[in-house]
């Protein structure tokens, strides 16, 4: 009997030292991968890009991107602000106002140093009325907008949900939508998306979202009126418990920024095709557009749409040969009318917006 408890105590004391690594492996894990409202980590919670942590590299890869950013203006637009402030993490750490800026600021040294020029429209925790930025943006002799928001869940208990989501305004199927909008956001979702080690939003499979899902019919208000290529960056979800302890982290920050600016500069690399007219006559009275198409990669005819006062020209009104579209407006002359011209080339990118507004004319 003593002997069968003496092998009994043996066995338990070898299967105690063959649990015991692993168990303790799995407790701290679990400590250092989980938090609570109330309690902060004392442990790295992302995992920095090579090309961030190695100032050498960071700034042979913001070089690289010269050629890209060169000759561009670029209006940076941190969301809230001032006497916005409400939103807050759940433990209070991060106030979206203040992540917001300084993603916008770190943006704007990585930009500057590439090349562009940037304009933004608050560079301190000041307010800015919504309606107001979209005019700034506007008047400021700017070629793209960017906003920089970080997001929240619509059920306020929601500690989960956490992605990367970048806004484009109105739905392929609206006249108001251009497709170069997504284009950029496309670029710059994935870059955001693969540099914070977050994933993409569910309402695509790229993460880019109409603001139509959010306003119907409307959209936001800064891209609703903007005038130039534009897109709303929704960074993260402040609401996350492990996320806000990241946003508190300035490196993190600094993470975000460098998403977006890679992917604004693989955009601004890659081959969008551009429009340029060529001729505006009238032939037989008949009002005939010649516009030009500049694009590295095909463009087939029946990737060109026309828009007439909002209205799809019909496709025997449009013509595509030697990478010249002519457009036949017919007594468009008579009248004041809006032109708009979409080019989709095979890589799947579209021109930037093309508009041109006709005056009356005697024929």
């Amino acid at each position: 009997m003593n002997q069968l408890m003496r092998s009994s105590r043996r066995f338990l004391s070898r299967l105690f030292t063959f649990l015991a690594v692993p168990l303790g492996a799995v407790f701290l894990f679990t400590g250092c991968a989980t938090v609570s409202e109330s309690t902060n980590s004392a442990c790295s919670l992302f995992d920095v890009p090579p090309d961030i942590a190695d100032a050498a590299k960071h700034d042979s890869v913001i070089a690289s991107f010269a050629s890209a950013f060169t000759g561009k203006t670029i209006f940076l637009d941190p969301g809230h602000g001032g006497s916005d402030r409400k939103n807050k993490s759940p433990n209070g750490l991060v106030t979206e106002a203040d992540i917001n800026l300084k993603v916008g600021l770190y943006l704007r040294e990585m930009l500057v140093k590439a090349g562009a020029k940037v304009i933004m429209s608050r560079e301190t925790d000041q307010t800015v009325e919504l309606k107001q930025r979209p005019l700034m943006a506007n008047n400021s002799g700017a070629q793209y907008f960017i906003s920089i928001h970080h997001n929240a869940p619509g059920k306020p208990s929601d500690r989960f949900t956490n992605y990367t989501s970048t806004y484009y305004h109105a739905t392929e199927e609206d006249y108001e939508h251009h497709p170069s909008n997504r284009d950029m956001a496309k670029f710059v979702n994935r870059d955001l998306a693969f540099n914070t080690g977050r994933p993409a939003g569910l309402a695509s499979f790229d993460g880019t979202i109409s603001d139509y899902l959010i306003y119907p019919g409307d959209g936001f208000a800064v891209l609703r009126t903007i005038n130039m290529p534009a897109i709303l960056v929704e960074c993260s979800f402040f609401t996350n418990l492990n996320e806000e302890i990241r946003l508190a982290d300035t490196l993190y920050n600094k993470m975000e920024a460098w998403g977006i600016f890679k992917g604004l500069g693989k955009y601004f690399r890659a081959p969008v095709p551009a429009l340029n007219l060529k001729s505006n006559t009238i032939k037989s009275g008949k009002k005939t557009l010649e516009i030009a198409v500049n694009s590295k990669q095909p463009v087939e005819p029946w990737n060109i749409r026309a828009f007439a006062n909002k209205e799809p020209l019909p496709v025997e009104k449009i013509k595509f040969a030697n990478n010249v579209i002519t457009l036949d407006l017919g007594d468009a002359f008579k009248r004041e009318t809006e032109v708009k011209v979409i080019v989709t080339n095979k890589a799947g990118l579209s021109n930037l917006p093309f508009i041109i507004n006709l005056t009356p004319e005697a024929n």
